[in-house]
């Protein structure tokens, strides 16, 4: 074994050499600490930086600028965890395959190389994100890493004026400010606290029409509650048994949640915009996002997908429409056709859609990463290994954004989840 810095072998009974190995320790420990010391501030700086998302050019944040210039200290950590080292290689493998998409749809559609740059830029700023939380982890406690990318967040959230039109609360302070306040709690180290966050948390998503998010609290709470109650294997058989539970817990607490909006505990409002959806397409899912039908639609027709700043043709915006008019969803209520076609890109308002249309296939493979590194800690939550209420609570939200949230907004808790998730590979683990 290495033996540590500032170490030297000095004759047993000289007390001259011990001395000076002493006072050598001392020095390169003084060293180490400032180093340390160094590499927190940045740390610190950078979450903050990647959580407030302050443009700089065709889509490139401040965050991801020192998360490039990071990289120096970044990669060499991710051999550390487990499955990093491949998916970042997805990622980038998927980029180089959106650019020759596009090159071969550019026959039959527009390319714009603006938009190639956006989305080369937020996928290129989402990996960045994810190595540089995987390296803070090594310097951080996991509770101040999601601190200071809330705050971020949370900061990033008046430059962000088109909320205030639909709801500041819903659609801009909720997140962040739920990411901030668990991250307290989990500082504790108390379950207690962190269920107590989750109760006030619940109790204002029921009084501002958030429906998903109340859900995602109850999910996050009966998980966070029943983790370690069970003892459970390590083998196959063990983890089927702890998906199966994970399902059937799932589909309980999302049916006792419709359940709940139907009888008018979350406001009249709510309560009649779910009946409308459930009227119109049978499903509250396919109700509240019909989009789904047109990605559907859109892979059966073009299954390797489009390409990265490739606009949609008339051809792509009829079959989608048809699609969703099929389940009884008018796509020129709202402007929803002008948000998903008529932007200058494809957006089909969800993760797993917003990676296939410029990645192609690779971002499919991309989504099913995204899914196993989130259904991977919910089902570990079930064992009570390592269970804190923040990852719990980003990986039930990363869950429902794979099919009902667009990639750019998705993309903070996305990076946020995939750093923070992923455990320490057994022959690397981290000293208690």
């Amino acid at each position: 074994m290495d033996e540590p810095r500032g170490e030297t072998d000095a004759p047993a009974g000289s007390t001259q050499g011990g001395a000076g190995s002493s006072a050598g320790r001392e020095r390169d420990t003084e060293i180490v600490n400032r180093t340390v010391l160094v590499e927190q501030v940045l740390a610190v700086l950078c979450l903050f930086l990647l959580g407030l998302r302050l443009t700089v050019h065709y889509g490139v944040t401040s965050g991801d600028v020192l998360a490039f210039l990071l990289l120096p200290l970044s990669l060499p950590t991710l051999g550390r965890y487990w499955g990093a080292k491949w998916a970042l290689a997805c990622g980038m493998a998927a980029m180089v395959a959106g650019l020759f998409l596009s090159r071969s749809t550019a026959v039959d559609h527009v390319v714009v190389g603006r938009a190639q740059i956006a989305a080369a830029a937020l996928l290129g700023g989402i990996l960045l994100g994810v190595c540089t939380v995987l390296w803070a982890r090594t310097i951080l406690p996991l509770w101040l890493v999601g601190l200071c990318f809330g705050l971020g967040s949370l900061m990033s959230v008046p430059r962000m004026t088109f909320v205030y039109s639909t709801g500041s609360w819903k659609f801009g302070y909720a997140t962040p400010v739920t990411i901030v306040v668990l991250s307290i709690a989990v500082a504790t180290r108390m379950k207690w606290p962190q269920l107590a966050a989750l109760g006030g948390l619940m109790a204002v998503a029921a009084g501002t029409d958030s429906r998903s998010l109340f859900a995602t609290y109850i999910v996050t709470g009966a998980l966070l509650l029943c983790a370690g109650r069970y003892t459970w294997g390590d083998d196959l058989r063990a983890s089927f048994a702890k998906a199966g539970l994970l399902v059937v817990v799932l589909a309980a607490i999302l049916t006792l949640g419709q359940t709940l909006i139907l009888r008018g505990y979350l406001g009249a409002e709510t309560e009649q915009r779910t009946v409308l959806q459930l009227n119109r397409s049978g499903s509250l899912l396919l109700g509240g996002r019909p989009e789904l039908v047109g990605f559907k639609s859109l892979l059966m027709e073009h299954p390797l997908g489009y390409g990265m700043g490739v606009q949609p043709n008339m051809h792509d915006i009829s079959i989608a429409e048809n699609a969703m008019q099929a389940i009884g969803a008018d796509p020129r209520l709202g402007g929803l056709d002008k948000y998903m076609f008529y932007s200058g890109q494809f957006e089909l308002h969800s993760i797993t859609a917003d990676l296939w249309a410029p990645y192609g296939i690779l971002g499919l493979v991309l989504a099913g990463i995204i899914a196993v590194v989130a259904l991977r800690f919910l089902t570990a939550a079930i064992s009570g290994s390592r269970v804190n209420a923040l990852v719990l609570f980003l990986s039930c939200v990363t869950v429902w954004d794979l099919l009902g949230t667009p990639l750019w907004t998705a993309a903070p808790t996305l990076t946020l989840l995939l750093g923070s998730a992923p455990v320490v590979a057994r022959a690397r683990r981290e000293q208690p």
